[in-house]
């Protein structure tokens, strides 16, 4: 571990296991590395390298909506509004008999993911069924949702609030 990194990296885990997102667990029969990543505002983003769980997963093809599917739906709308799912993947509960798989080790500790980690090859796939599933019929009528960035649209100004 770089010394130089070492208080962030154990703010990070921290505030990940305050969130909830993961848990410490003392058994475990499978466990990754977990790899800092600095990201471009310099703060650093803890990924766990899941490439052995990804091998052996099988594969998700939940459609992801088109580019071009998205623009034509927006066509004629008067006002849209732009959110972004912060930590949005880390919204999804992981089955309780799946999380060991994600197991990581630390200085502090050996924890799980509670919740969907990035890294995991079926992310995309799994947050996308689940956004269509919550906005429900509201999807590609006043809702568009694009993994983690939900767009609100409407032909007129008034029914936009």
């Amino acid at each position: 571990m770089n010394p130089k990194i070492e208080v962030e990296r154990k703010q990070e885990v921290l505030k990940l296991y305050k969130a909830g997102i993961i848990y410490p667990i003392k058994h475990y029969t499978w466990v990754a590395n977990l790899v800092p990543v600095r990201k471009k505002n310099g703060e650093i983003q803890l990924c766990v390298d899941l490439k052995g769980l990804n091998r052996v997963s099988l594969k998700d093809h939940y459609p992801l909506p088109p580019m071009e599917q998205i623009l034509n739906t927006m066509v004629g709308a008067e006002r849209f509004s732009l959110l972004d799912g912060f930590s949005g993947y880390n919204q999804v509960w992981v089955k309780n008999e799946d999380q060991f798989k994600m197991a990581f080790t630390t200085k502090w500790g050996t924890f799980y993911f509670q919740r969907m980690p990035f890294g995991l090859s079926n992310v995309g796939e799994t947050f996308q069924r689940t956004m269509d599933y919550a906005f429900g019929e509201l999807v590609n009528k006043t809702v568009l949702v694009y993994l983690d960035d939900i767009t609100i649209f409407s032909h007129d100004r008034s029914s936009h609030v």
